[in-house]
């Protein structure tokens, strides 16, 4: 198995995952998934995850739910589809920071 790698700093993914061990389970889109170790995680727990990266060739978790992403663009998807929207290391890198939280 590869070990994918994590594309924030120490801790984030593990605070994050803390947090969502709360909440009912359900579906998640997590963007920009990078390799894919947040989502591979996530999906331990019992979420339905959908990964989308700008390089999609990059997601090396392949699950079958995996597509091109661009945070600048209008999410291609219906609205309501996932239960949970996670962008860790990826708003900080877009022009329109206002744009994607209102995709999410």
């Amino acid at each position: 198995m590869v070990d994918l790698k994590k594309y924030s700093a120490e801790g984030i993914h593990e605070k994050v995952l803390e947090c969502m061990e709360e909440f009912p389970r359900g579906s998640a889109l997590d963007v920009p998934s990078g390799q894919g170790a947040f989502s591979k995680e996530l999906e331990r727990l019992g979420y339905k995850l959908f990964l989308g990266d700008i390089a999609r060739q990059n997601i090396l978790y392949q699950n079958g739910r995996c597509i091109q992403f661009d945070l600048e663009k209008p999410f291609p998807f219906k609205e309501r589809v996932f239960d949970y929207g996670v962008c860790i290391e990826g708003i900080e890198h877009i022009e329109n920071p206002h744009h994607l939280v209102k995709e999410f």
